[in-house]
């Protein structure tokens, strides 16, 4: 170890103490985000299959499958504002109808 190695030694110390700190928080902050994501979609899909069970849809294993390995709320939501008045689980995830002209007709 030079001289000088010696004297920057408590300054990288320092250094790497710093990042390290700033690394968990930032990891932790990270980690707390994806969890909630998770979480809630993952109420999202035990909201819809609750739908499901309470209006006595008939749910094949592969659309339990689907709605439970869907992370993406927004897709959860829609599939479960469906389900309230969906005839068949088919319908819940028939795909979006959208007008050809790009411009909403709804009024």
């Amino acid at each position: 170890m030079t001289d000088e190695d010696i004297l920057m030694k408590p300054w990288i110390d320092k250094g790497m103490r710093k990042g390290l700190r700033k690394g968990r928080a930032e990891g932790m902050q990270k980690g707390r985000a994806e969890g909630l994501t998770e979480g809630l979609a993952k109420g999202r899909a035990r909201s819809l299959l609750d739908v499901l069970e309470l209006r006595a849809l008939p749910l094949p294993p592969a659309a339990r499958r689907r709605i439970l390995s869907t992370k993406d709320e927004q897709v959860l939501e829609r599939w479960f504002r469906r389900a309230l008045a969906a005839a068949s689980v088919e319908e819940i995830f028939a795909p979006d109808e959208r007008p050809n002209s790009g411009m909403s007709t709804a009024g």
